[in-house]
């Protein structure tokens, strides 16, 4: 038994129920996040991974607007921010559906596949997310104060030394997701982080 499968990309103009000409005098009010903005083959698995970082990119966001914490007008960030993510992912899905469903002919061949999802793997483990220049990210302006950093760019965890009881631990294990901004301030490896505020 057999079955064909067409595989499709597609993508939604908008991530909630504001259009493009009303974003300076109107709040959105209603937000979607995964299938319902995007769809794509199943290769890389990427339909779960994306999805989960847009309904945190939201929530967040929404958290923050409701304790007064943001003006409401972040929620515009969401849209464009994923929007875009959204794009490059079905450009990505485009060049792996054609590398899945062509038979490679030649060892040549083989190996440029084998080359193009090595070169992607942080993508598709999803650690290479990186936002436009924004309200949030800034213009590039400051860039100079984030050696090693790329403003905009998911902050990666790494081996450190904490300086308030001088023990190693996982950069990315010291911050919980609870809507507080953690200052990260470090010197010459091995960095020196500062505790949460």
């Amino acid at each position: 038994m057999w079955s064909a499968y067409e595989i499709g990309q597609h993508v939604c103009d908008a991530f909630d129920d504001v259009p493009d000409d009303a974003r300076d005098s109107r709040l959105p009010r209603l937000f979607i996040a995964g299938d319902a903005c995007h769809t794509h083959s199943p290769k890389a698995g990427q339909g779960m991974n994306v999805s989960m970082a847009e309904t945190f990119n939201l929530g967040w966001k929404l958290a923050a607007v409701l304790r007064g914490q943001a003006r409401p007008e972040l929620l515009h960030t969401y849209s464009a921010e994923r929007g875009a993510n959204a794009k490059e992912l079905i450009d990505f899905d485009r060049d792996m559906a054609r590398l899945f469903s062509a038979k490679p002919r030649t060892l040549t061949e083989a190996d440029l596949f084998q080359q193009y999802f090595k070169t992607h793997a942080r993508y598709t483990a999803r650690v290479e997310t990186r936002y436009d220049a924004s309200g949030i990210v800034g213009d590039g302006t400051h860039q100079g104060l984030a050696k090693g950093q790329l403003v905009g760019k998911r902050f990666h965890s790494a081996p450190v030394i904490r300086f308030g009881d001088a023990r190693r631990v996982e950069l990315g294990h010291a911050f919980k997701a609870d809507g507080r901004w953690p200052l990260v301030a470090g010197d010459c490896w091995p960095l020196r982080i500062f505790a949460p505020i």
